[in-house]
């Protein structure tokens, strides 16, 4: 039986400490989307944008779609929404009432994800997921302010199993595995031209992947590749022997695939949130190795701290903690005679490591030095102009430090049980997971199985809704770019799309025409004529947006929007452009 349990806990279970990776590296993509949604959320999430409020409820019409985007259609509330959005993620970030930011970072992701469908791509969909999932795992256990201070946190066995692990686990092997499924089309199966495709569709390609294409001999094992790692990889991530080995060896293959996708081809986030997805799946078994050689040439370091001092205490064990410094002694300067010398001459903590002593903020760039995650950018960062302002920030705090002594309950969490997951949230997740396998299972072409019409409103209002037909049945097989012809008041032509002359020839890399991801999943929706109805709305902005601030023979007067195509042929040829009119549009 207790091998049983064990087998379960490798197969099932999760690392604290990769689970801490997991929510930092969330915690990183929502602070970076936050910073890059700042620049569109007038156009994206105000009522004077692309999507009106009042166009979205009478266009889809879904009751349970829940936002709170829509409580304001003024461009400051949205901005406003996105700075509690932020703030919620530095929350995450650091693990500070860990379980509440994570749940206001998802009600805030999908409220900014339902405002605004057309802009949406898979790597929305992943990134709600392992927030929600996230709700019902202890990802504040490690690396965090909650873990120092939450009895139950330091409690806590390196690994865990629970219904909210297993389903962590399958909701990323479903990608694979439903993502494999849709590959249906010979340039997959057959003709393993998929990954040719892919690097010739200019509207994504990079760079990078306009130079990986000139290697045409090279790209059918890289499709067939592909193939096989989606159908194989969620098979092999569950063998029972050396599990932990064989997910090690996985783990990276997935991570490096996507790696090189995200150089290679304009996905937005989702090399990176499958990247962190899968840092969160790390064999604990990883971390005892990196902790054993760590402490191997490492064994003769400390940090001291003035013990008359909680406020130092507190930051000396937060310090070590966030660095990922495995093992590393955080003792009182008392218990050492000559470290207590050193520190009353400095007036600074002490970092001592292997005989040499090392204050203000030189003890911390040592320490960060050998850290085995950030030891890296340690080595970057250590300049004297940046230790000497450390300097001056640490002095400023220093002399402060007796009233943040006073005040720490206020700056760090009173310590108090925290339940890991009750018998009802454990319920919750196993409904919601037996939910998801069953919408995954209805969106295969093939299949008869659907969620009754009654209970699709918790995909909804959940947000539970996922589809992994990721370059399904087969890749984009052409290159298209946007022209927009207009005619001002004075007669004169210009191309509203770029400000420029009007020029139908193709451009040099034609991913460098969208402004971002967004912008291009928005306009390439348009060209859907399932969106066609919102082709008028983004007409009426583009007059809008023209016109402001324009003298009278400047003004817009008319325009049409052009999706220009020109499609990808076999061994490295292309097709005559094509111009395709989507829309007709007079400003007055």
């Amino acid at each position: 039986m207790q091998w049983l349990i064990k087998k379960l806990f490798i197969l099932f279970g999760l690392d604290i400490r990769s689970l801490a990776l997991l929510r930092i590296g969330t915690a990183i993509l929502i602070i970076g989307e936050c910073i890059h949604r700042v620049g569109d959320v007038f156009v994206f999430n105000s009522d004077a944008g692309i999507l009106p409020r009042t166009v979205l409820i009478d266009t889809f019409n879904n009751p349970w779609h829940i936002s709170l985007n829509m409580i304001s259609g003024l461009w400051q509330v949205q901005m406003l929404l996105v700075v509690l959005s932020f703030l919620f993620a530095c929350a995450m970030l650091v693990g500070w009432h860990t379980r509440i930011a994570t749940f206001a970072s998802w009600l805030l992701l999908i409220s900014f994800q339902t405002r605004n469908p057309l802009i949406l791509q898979n790597s929305d969909t992943v990134l709600r997921m392992i927030l929600f999932w996230g709700l019902f795992l202890p990802l504040g256990a490690s690396a965090s302010i909650d873990s120092l201070y939450r009895r139950t946190y330091t409690k806590l066995s390196a690994t865990i199993l629970t219904p909210a692990t297993f389903a962590f686990i399958f909701q990323i092997m479903m990608i694979y595995v439903f993502s494999a499924m849709f590959k249906t089309g010979p340039e997959w199966l057959t003709e393993r031209s998929a990954v040719y495709f892919a690097l010739n569709a200019g509207g994504f390609v990079t760079p990078i992947g306009v130079w990986l294409s000139q290697y045409s001999a090279l790209l059918p094992y890289l499709t067939r590749g592909v193939l096989l790692f989606e159908t194989w990889m969620p098979i092999f991530f569950f063998v029972p022997f050396r599990i932990q080995t064989v997910r090690t060896i996985l783990l990276l293959l997935a991570i490096g695939m996507h790696f090189a996708m995200g150089l290679t081809l304009e996905l937005g986030l989702f090399s990176w949130v499958m990247i962190v997805a899968f840092l969160g799946l790390l064999p604990g078994g990883v971390w005892d190795t990196i902790e054993r050689v760590w402490r191997r040439h490492h064994k003769d370091c400390t940090l001291y701290f003035d013990a008359h001092c909680d406020f130092c205490n507190h930051t000396a064990s937060l310090i070590s903690t966030f660095l990922f410094v495995p093992g590393l002694p955080v003792l009182p300067a008392q218990k050492n005679d000559e470290v207590m010398k050193y520190m009353e001459q400095k007036d600074s903590w002490v970092f001592v490591c292997n005989g040499i002593k090392y204050s203000k903020s030189k003890a911390f760039f040592m320490l960060a030095k050998h850290s085995p995650l950030f030891g890296l950018a340690a080595w970057l960062l250590d300049r004297a102009w940046l230790r000497s302002i450390s300097d001056r920030v640490y002095d400023w705090i220093s002399g402060r430090r007796k009233k943040m002594c006073l005040n720490k309950t206020i700056i760090f969490p009173v310590s108090r049980r925290t339940r890991i997951v009750g018998i009802f949230a454990q319920i919750v997740v196993c409904v919601c997971f037996l939910y998801v396998v069953i919408w995954n299972i209805s969106t295969l072409p093939a299949s008869t199985i659907r969620i009754p019409a009654s209970l699709q409103w918790v995909a909804q209002a959940f947000r539970f809704d996922q589809k992994w037909d990721m370059f399904s049945p087969y890749p984009l097989k052409e290159t298209g770019w946007f022209v927009i012809p207009g005619m001002l008041v004075s007669g004169q032509k210009v191309d509203v799309y770029t400000g420029g002359l009007i020029s139908f020839e193709p451009p040099v890399l034609a991913s460098r025409t969208y402004k971002n991801y967004r912008w291009r999943k928005y306009l390439m929706n348009l060209v859907d004529i399932r969106y066609g109805q919102y082709r008028l709305y983004y007409g009426r902005y583009l007059c809008r947006q023209w016109n402001t601030g324009k003298d009278s023979e400047r003004l817009l007067a008319s325009f049409d929007i052009i999706y220009v195509r020109q499609i990808t042929l076999p061994d490295g040829k292309k097709g005559a452009v094509d111009q395709i009119p989507l829309w007709h549009h007079r400003c007055f």
